[in-house]
């Protein structure tokens, strides 16, 4: 498995395993330091695809997909969806060029935050900007 890695809990080695879903969100932007259309407010219907690693619990679950849902609505997908980016006020946000590979620097920072006293980790972040182009932040 691609993610999978064995930790020692409780005396024996535990798998890891990588739980990952999909969110969905629209938001427009404009590059300042671009030169070509993307220099122009512009928007995209964005998707962002997250995976989370831990050791498979007692239940047999990594992490509940609710669980993960709530934390990426709660974190980044409320907080940017259907909003100019370059107007938003959030801490540590670039704003000022977001760009898509900003923005995942962003992302993974409030995630790993959310994570840090907990089991899990971000193994990674992909922000696709189109069909057919994306971005991603990988926890190497």
């Amino acid at each position: 498995m691609r993610f999978q890695k064995w930790e020692r809990k409780g005396g024996k080695f535990m798998p890891t395993i990588a739980v990952c879903k999909t969110f969905a969100f629209s938001a427009a932007h404009f590059l300042p330091e671009y030169c070509g259309a993307c220099k122009d407010l512009h928007g995209h219907n964005w998707k962002l695809e997250v995976g989370i690693t831990g050791p498979v619990n007692e239940n047999g679950f990594v992490l509940d997909f609710k669980e993960l849902k709530s934390l990426i609505n709660t974190t980044i997908i409320n907080r940017i969806d259907h909003k100019c980016l370059n107007e938003l006020v959030i801490a540590n946000f670039p704003s000022k060029n977001p760009t898509a590979e900003n923005m995942l620097l962003w992302m993974a920072e409030v995630i790993k935050t959310r994570l840090m006293d907990s089991f899990y980790n971000l193994a990674f972040l992909k922000l696709w900007e189109t069909d057919t182009s994306y971005a991603e932040w990988r926890n190497e």
